[in-house]
């Protein structure tokens, strides 16, 4: 297992946004965080000290412990001894839970935005649509897209200006989001989700907010077929080596 001291500092500290001024240094640090959690660029497997967060983000270890803090209590990470921490495991059953809630949730965000956003709006969501297309063409570049991937969601429930929804969405994409990275391995999955995302913004175009709820539903569930895929042939694996002599 490797050692959480042991970890590259100057290459963590790129996984972390600046996230803008005018925050306190405890709010910033752990909106931070959220980010990197968000956009996959802290993953599953990764075990990081507490010391170590604090050098890549350059601060004192204080307001990391507080965004620690703040994060274990919606059991998005788990601090363990030697103050490392891993993101939370999620099991079948979690994955479930979160796939039928987002989808409830994510479609009615999808819905409002319909009503609510601008021509100008729908046509930088069909910009980014399509400029995801083009980038994961040319370079498959799995960070680069999983970040442009949330862009375009949230691009979508901003528009429904109602924050609580929003807020509400965002604490479950930090426990999921960070699992995404090893299903964009598979490019068929990339594939399908660039598809949605062309068919939300055309039914944006038509004002249709049936098929908005639709499109997000679909993109949404084939992320959690293929997490509950990945999370089976995890545990028959570890099952395996448990059994092996």
């Amino acid at each position: 297992m490797r050692d959480p001291s042991n970890v590259d500092v100057q290459g963590l500290a790129a996984a972390f946004d600046v996230v803008g001024t005018g925050r306190t240094l405890q709010v910033e640090v752990y909106e931070r965080m959220c980010a990197a959690l968000m956009d996959g660029r802290l993953r599953p497997g990764q075990r990081i000290s507490i010391r170590n967060l604090a050098a890549a983000m350059n601060t004192s270890p204080m307001p990391i412990r507080e965004a620690v803090k703040r994060l274990e209590a919606i059991h998005v990470i788990e601090l363990n001894p030697g103050r490392v921490i891993t993101v939370a495991k999620l099991t079948a059953e979690d994955l479930k839970e979160i796939r039928d809630i987002r989808i409830s949730l994510e479609g009615l965000a999808g819905r409002f935005a319909t009503e609510q956003i601008s021509t100008r709006g729908i046509a930088a969501l069909t910009r980014m649509a399509h400029d995801m297309h083009r980038q994961w063409e040319s370079t498959t570049d799995i960070s680069r897209m999983l970040r442009a991937n949330k862009e375009f969601h949230f691009g979508i429930y901003q528009a429904a200006q109602r924050p609580i929804l929003v807020t509400m969405i965002k604490t479950l994409w930090i426990r999921v989001a960070p699992f995404f990275y090893e299903i964009c391995r598979n490019k068929g999955h990339v594939d399908f989700s660039i598809e949605q995302h062309l068919k939300i913004v055309e039914a944006l175009r038509r004002r249709d907010p049936d098929g908005v709820a639709e499109g997000i539903a679909a993109d949404i569930g084939r992320a959690a077929d293929q997490l509950l895929k990945h999370t089976s042939s995890d545990g028959k694996a570890a099952r395996k080596h448990v059994a092996s002599p």
